[in-house]
């Protein structure tokens, strides 16, 4: 028998796997990960959406998990900026590539063009 859950059943499990339920215990990285990646055309805006999911969040954690790589922002989906784990980038970054270059038609006179940045 299909489970049906109401409307307000479903709005709390999506604020939950959204981390916006209740603050997280868990690392910047992982909140990251388990985020998909975060909105960061602004460069303020992971800081902010981190820190309003994370109990212990520090900006110096995500500064340095930045400096190291472990996250980068990078242009992604719907082509504008994200925050996501090195990882996910790699993943996510050749898929775009082909379907960028699929997009571009002959009448088409401006080019998408996914960016790639140095993760190594």
């Amino acid at each position: 028998m299909e489970r049906v859950i109401s409307l307000k059943q479903l709005n709390r499990a999506t604020l939950k796997r959204q981390l916006l339920l209740r603050r997280s215990s868990v690392s910047v990285v992982k909140a990251v990960t388990r985020l998909a990646g975060l909105q960061a055309e602004d460069p303020v805006s992971p800081f902010v959406g981190l820190y309003a999911r994370l109990a212990s969040f520090r900006s110096s954690t995500l500064d340095h998990a930045l400096e190291s790589r472990r996250v980068v922002r990078a242009l992604l989906m719907r082509s504008t900026i994200h925050a996501v784990t090195r990882e996910d980038y790699l993943s996510w970054v050749e898929t775009l590539r082909v379907v960028s270059a699929q997009s571009v038609s002959p009448q088409n006179s401006q080019k998408k063009i996914v960016r790639s940045c140095n993760v190594s």
